[in-house]
């Protein structure tokens, strides 16, 4: 069985990513279905981490702002930012009802409105895995250009094992991930691990990696 819905095997097919992506949160009732509610303990774990609050963070496909809202919470200076302007309306609406002024931007990872050297950490959950083939080099330039030296980002990104639970996407397996990032960043281990919408789970594996000078 499929553990995913119409709605986002629609977004595998999309042409027009804004057209789409505002089409699917304007199609889906309630909470997409990759949209947990919930920060994940990687990123939890590594936040601990940190020895300072002092660290200006980018969340680049926040969606509704789930790991938006905990890194705001936790004090640091964040900044979301999402292709679909009705989850960054949907995350601005999450932040409001936890009393927070959240920072959001409309704007495509691939053309970052951002300066050189802005930010500290990247968080990436899912937003990686929806770049064609073609642009992925665009991707870590882009990355790259806005961290700070030696800055570092959180890559989450559908495994190559995520076939065995039926589903479908951009699928990345350890090779592929070290073949598009190793020229750009000092890449940790990349570790594989269950990740959780609000209707199933699939196979992901995630990478902390710094960027290289």
């Amino acid at each position: 069985m499929n553990p995913l819905s119409n709605e986002e095997t629609y977004i595998n097919q999309q042409n027009n990513p804004i057209e789409d992506w505002n089409g699917i949160y304007k199609k889906v009732r309630g909470n997409p279905p990759w949209e947990s509610g919930q920060e994940e303990e990687i990123l939890v774990s590594l936040v601990a981490s940190f020895q300072t609050k002092k660290v200006v963070i980018l969340d680049i496909g926040c969606g509704q702002g789930t790991d938006l809202i905990y890194l705001t919470e936790k004090g640091f200076k964040t900044i979301g930012l999402d292709i679909s302007s009705y989850a960054i309306k949907k995350a601005m609406v999450r932040g409001e009802e936890k009393n927070l002024k959240l920072n959001l931007f409309q704007g495509d990872v691939l053309n970052l409105p951002f300066s050189n050297y802005s930010f500290d950490f990247i968080n990436d959950r899912g937003c990686f895995h929806h770049i064609k083939k073609e642009e992925r080099i665009n991707y870590c330039q882009e990355i790259v250009r806005v961290l700070k030296n030696r800055g570092k980002l959180l890559l989450r990104v559908f495994s190559e094992n995520y076939y065995k639970s039926g589903g479908s996407g951009q699928l990345l397996s350890k090779k592929d991930i070290k073949k598009v990032f190793q020229n750009f960043f000092e890449l940790g281990e990349i570790t594989d691990y269950r990740g959780k919408g609000n209707k199933w789970s699939v196979e992901m594996s995630w990478c902390f990696m710094r960027k290289r000078i």
